[in-house]
């Protein structure tokens, strides 16, 4: 099976909804979100299927 592309305006579409319901978790989990999202490369190992 070939891997699908990922669209990026569903991505941040989530993101976007998301985000609102990350800033009532407060900053250190906002944090850690951003860290967490600017690490690309594993955030595609993830979204792999198994």
């Amino acid at each position: 099976m070939k891997e699908k592309k990922i669209d990026k305006k569903i991505i941040l579409k989530k993101i976007e909804e998301n985000s609102k319901e990350i800033r009532k978790f407060g900053v250190k989990k906002l944090v850690l979100f951003g860290s967490y999202a600017h690490n690309n490369q594993d955030i595609r190992k993830e979204l792999k299927p198994y």
